[in-house]
């Protein structure tokens, strides 16, 4: 990673990073040996979570993430997910995207399901887009062309404890183009 890095060394605002889980903690050990600061060339990213930073916070301390979830959403319906889930895995459990998009995608197909009266694939294909769910990022549903979650952007910086601090949340929920197909 140092050979990646170096070379843009006080020529840039930030580096874009879309490596994901456990190969960001290599990166951010490279960025840390060039002896580089959050406060002039942060890494910014949307595949940092929770789960990755617990492991070693002051390592990704002042680091900006974009995901439709952490853990700081103060909303009544997160206090309450993040309740039953430290009850299921623990008290020190972190939740993060990965887990919540699991338990929401469960929860559409059965949800699906009894629409459709059916546990058939095509009657639930049929009904899975009219799914919309209370969520800790309020709402949640699936896009009735790609079947991809629609979400609400959340930015964030990593505090020197691990916690995303919650920076802006975006107005609206952003359609899903998995494959580039709208995309100028």
């Amino acid at each position: 990673w140092m050979a990646v890095i170096e070379p843009y060394r006080g020529r840039c605002d930030a580096i874009f990073s879309t490596v994901v889980g456990g190969d960001n903690r290599p990166l951010f050990e490279a960025y840390h040996a060039l002896r580089l600061t959050p406060d002039r060339m942060p890494i910014t990213g949307f595949c940092l979570c929770e789960g990755a930073v617990a492991q070693m916070p002051g390592l990704y301390a002042g680091h900006i993430s974009v995901m439709p979830y952490f853990e700081s959403i103060g909303s009544h319906s997160n206090r309450l997910f993040l309740r039953r889930f430290r009850r299921r895995f623990g008290r020190e459990a972190r939740a993060h995207w990965p887990a919540l998009t699991s338990c929401l995608q469960v929860q559409s197909f059965a949800a699906a399901a009894r629409l459709a009266g059916s546990d058939e694939a095509s009657a639930i294909m049929a009904n899975i887009s009219q799914v919309d769910l209370d969520s800790p990022t309020a709402g949640y549903s699936l896009d009735q062309e790609t079947h991809y979650s629609l979400v609400r952007p959340h930015v964030s910086v990593v505090d020197g404890t691990g916690q995303f601090e919650l920076l802006h949340v975006g107005s609206e929920v952003i359609r899903p183009d998995p494959y580039l197909i709208n995309t100028a």
